[in-house]
């Protein structure tokens, strides 16, 4: 049985009345709502770092298509300017070769037919690890970690692609480096959440 999804961030939630998981009521996020397609389990977390430190990035192409698979028309209903991958360091995407997010963000682009905008957003700060940071922390690093890129004018409603979803400091650090820039509808679409217990 699938449980009931959080109006906001799209995580799975523990309680059949609430509408926000307990992360949303407790947060105010500038992104309007998001998909997560997957939840967060140790298979997926293996997954997710065979692409990341593994070089594993065929799996990208299947995670593209389940992507549009599922949620394809409900993307396409939201009458997107683009697709906007959330952007890595220069120096990670150095040793790392590629941005997993912004293959992601190709992949998906490619089949519903969506223009990908990767220069959208920089990441000016090389952060920690974020798995190692509370909540808190991660906000705070984040915020000061992205910043607007090249925002073409007419880029007025998009969605930001990432692999995971945890407390949400990525996507809302980037959303408000979206909104900045005059970005009016912003949606984000994570591949995995931990779902609330």
């Amino acid at each position: 049985m699938r449980r009931p999804l959080c109006l906001k961030c799209g995580r799975g939630i523990a309680s059949e009345e609430a509408e926000l998981c307990e992360n949303c009521r407790k947060r105010r996020f500038s992104f309007d709502f998001g998909f997560i397609l997957l939840e967060y389990s140790d298979e997926i977390s293996e997954s997710i770092a065979r692409i990341k430190y593994h070089g594993r990035r065929e799996y990208l192409s299947f995670y593209g298509e389940l992507s549009a698979g599922l949620i394809g028309e409900r993307l396409l209903s939201l009458s997107l300017d683009a697709l906007v991958p959330v952007p890595l360091h220069r120096e990670r995407l150095r040793r790392r070769g590629y941005n997993q997010a912004e293959l992601l963000a190709e992949r998906i682009g490619e089949l519903l037919k969506l223009p990908v905008y990767p220069a959208a957003l920089r990441r000016v700060r090389n952060t920690k690890a974020l798995k190692n940071l509370n909540p808190e922390e991660r906000a705070r690093d984040m915020q000061r970690a992205i910043r607007p890129g090249r925002i073409p004018e007419s880029l007025r409603s998009v969605c930001l692609v990432d692999d995971i979803f945890t407390t949400g400091a990525t996507v809302e650090a980037c959303s408000s480096a979206l909104r900045e820039a005059g970005v009016a509808k912003i949606y984000s679409l994570c591949l995995a959440g931990r779902a609330e217990r």
